[in-house]
């Protein structure tokens, strides 16, 4: 892969083009940062988080009889607190209750500022029925019917569960939830509970009596719909509870949270920010297009730099598109909850398209931000990196094929050894992150000793030895040694313009500076520029002051021009001869010279009196150096 760019510094005009590049694209980078953090509200997660704490909800496992219970005491009273009787006049106006759960309109609140809207639902999802392979003697406790793990294919998607018809996920507008074992489907057997918290606790006495929850089932949701108005905030929150098919609740709390507003609602500066960052990503893409047709399709995708400017234009176009639905959608929302306001409203599909145009815009600023390095091939260090990995990335990739293969080892290794104690290690995913923290030195050797007191510490050790003595080694010195061999070779003098042309415009600026400030009288100029001739200072020694040398012009001659002026080219083919034969004699006799005086030096080492040394031969005066006086005229 090519990571050249058409970014150049060899000549004035190309340098003004590369820095009216920068400053335009300095621009769209102020922009597209600006529209990626309007996408998260700053308040966002002290909104989750006060959710779950209210709830007082951590992970842990439980029984049937406790999730009822927890429902009926704790879940349920929380959403749909009882009115609290008004007794006088001041308490009804400012709001209702002490607590603040209970307006005087009868909304329901919950932690004083979160509007409920509409109702809250119960939802199951469920697995086939199938006969058991066991013993007849082990199943004959269970009837013979067995419920097997969950999978799309064993879901339940048909028929009734005591009173509860399923419905599908586009009925119902719900999308997949990740658990912690599995991702379930959408869908589900849903019971619709009611604003009143009396008839809701009757409903859900009676849901557990009739044995709602058996042993089909495979995940439980408690799921209602919050709305803050003081920071337009719609709050997804759904308690859960995965039935694994060894028995058991795993309980646990998802909380997802949406704008009202996207970013042509926002503020004016999030707005002007949007339409300057979609103009400039249409400028882009334009420019894109136009360079495809002039350096054919080939040429344009084996440049690195291109290949980002592809993504950032497709991730552009996406962002525009959630931007168009995203308000119609919520208006339309609204709409309905004000239409039925003793429904359940879901918000999974705006919620789970909110969440894919977060990580999408994530991206897209990560790229955007690294892109900046395509003007950086001024810069030796830089020119260095990017020469460095165009040259090593054929020798890091079969590295990486060789600690890919041993990573993959170690974590298949990892789970079968330690996969029964170790939580980490339970699934072949939890064990192949479990080896990347390793890496990173997070590593829990206690654990990992008690899950396997005999090749737990082998396993450390191997690991510690292969993966951090040797392949971080070997894959520190692909780089090193292609780095050393990069920084041998001369970067061309024209990436180093750069420097010059600011040097040139800084002392034209500064010049004209200086003539503007001795126009006005603020700067006055020295005597010397006022034409006269300042004596110099009679120093200690009572020199006499005299005028100082003038500065003679320098005339540049090229080397064609003295030898075409000063030197006769030989013709004869005698006399080049002739020169060749006394230019080696010259070279002899200098040789010659050279080796009598190291003869001497090394007598006079030898000699320890000075009296018995020879005489040293008279230096011969060097004669006068011929002085070349040029013609100023030719």
């Amino acid at each position: 892969m090519n990571f050249e760019t058409n970014v150049k510094y060899d000549s004035d005009k190309n340098i003004r083009r590369a820095l009216g590049s920068i400053t335009l694209y300095c621009i769209f980078i102020v922009v597209t940062t600006a529209v990626a953090i309007s996408v998260r509200h700053h308040y966002l997660y002290y909104f989750n988080y006060a959710i779950k704490r209210h709830f007082m909800i951590y992970e842990r496992v439980v029984t049937y009889e406790e999730w009822w219970s927890e429902l009926a005491e704790v879940f349920v009273p929380e959403v749909l607190q009882e009115p609290q009787a008004e007794e006088n006049d001041d308490d009804t106006t400012s709001g209702g209750d002490a607590s603040g759960n209970r307006s005087t309109k009868g909304e329901l609140n919950i932690l004083r500022e979160n509007l409920l809207l509409g109702i809250p639902r119960l939802r199951q999802i469920r697995v086939e029925a199938e006969e058991c392979s066991a013993r007849k003697s082990f199943v004959k406790h269970f009837h013979g019917i067995c419920y097997p793990i969950y999978s799309y294919w064993n879901q339940q998607t048909t028929g009734e569960h005591v009173g509860t018809e399923y419905g599908t996920a586009s009925d119902l507008d719900t999308m997949p939830v990740s658990g912690r074992m599995h991702t379930y489907w959408g869908g589900g057997f849903v019971q619709h509970l009611s604003r009143d918290l009396n008839a809701s606790l009757d409903l859900v006495v009676a849901l557990a009596q009739l044995g709602w929850l058996d042993r089909g089932t495979r995940l439980i949701i408690f799921e209602f719909t919050l709305y803050n108005h003081n920071t337009d905030l719609f709050n997804n929150v759904k308690i859960l509870g995965e039935v694994p098919a060894t028995g058991g609740v795993l309980l646990f709390i998802e909380v997802k949270t949406v704008q009202k507003y996207a970013v042509w609602t926002g503020s004016i500066w999030i707005i002007l920010a949007a339409v300057i960052f979609y103009l400039m990503a249409l400028y882009y893409l334009i420019g894109g297009v136009l360079a495809t047709k002039k350096q054919g399709c080939k040429k344009y995708i084996k440049n690195f730099w291109n290949l980002c400017d592809i993504v950032i234009s497709i991730l552009a176009s996406v962002s525009f598109s959630y931007n168009i639905f995203h308000p119609f959608y919520l208006r339309y929302y609204l709409k309905e909850v004000e239409a039925k306001p003793t429904a359940y409203h879901s918000l999974d599909v705006i919620c789970w398209l909110n969440k894919n145009y977060m990580n999408l815009m994530a991206v897209l600023a990560f790229i955007v931000w690294v892109k900046v390095f395509q003007f950086f091939n001024f810069n030796k260090t830089a020119l260095r990196l990017n020469m460095t990995f165009v040259k090593c990335y054929r020798d890091l990739l079969n590295f990486v094929v060789i600690f890919l293969i041993l990573f993959l080892s170690y974590a298949v290794f990892g789970m079968l050894l330690f996969g029964e104690a170790h939580q980490d290690f339970v699934v072949f995913p939890l064990a192949f992150w479990s080896v990347m923290r390793m890496v990173l030195a997070d590593f829990d050797y206690v654990a990992v000793e008690r899950a396997n007191r005999v090749l737990g510490p082998l396993y450390f050790l191997s690991f510690i030895v292969i993966v951090y003595f040797i392949l971080i080694n070997m894959f520190l010195a692909i780089i090193f040694d292609t780095f050393r061999e990069i920084k041998k070779i001369e970067i061309p003098s024209e990436n180093n313009q750069l420097s010059q042309f600011f040097k040139k415009y800084w002392d034209k600026g500064k010049a004209g500076g200086m003539k503007a400030l001795n126009t006005i009288g603020l700067c006055k100029p020295s005597r010397s520029a006022r034409g006269g001739t300042p004596l110099r200072d009679v120093g200690a020694e009572n020199e006499p002051p005299f005028p100082p040398r003038p500065k003679t012009k320098k005339i540049k001659v090229t080397k064609s021009e003295i030898l075409q002026n000063y030197f006769q080219v030989v013709n004869n083919k005698r006399d080049a001869e002739q020169i060749d034969r006394l230019t080696k004699h010259i070279a002899a006799l200098e040789e010659i010279l050279a080796k009598m005086g190291n003869d001497i030096k090394h007598l006079e080492a030898e000699t320890p009196d000075p009296s018995t040394r020879p005489e040293q031969p008279r230096q011969v005066k060097a004669p006068p150096r011929i002085k070349v006086f040029i013609d100023r005229k030719k």
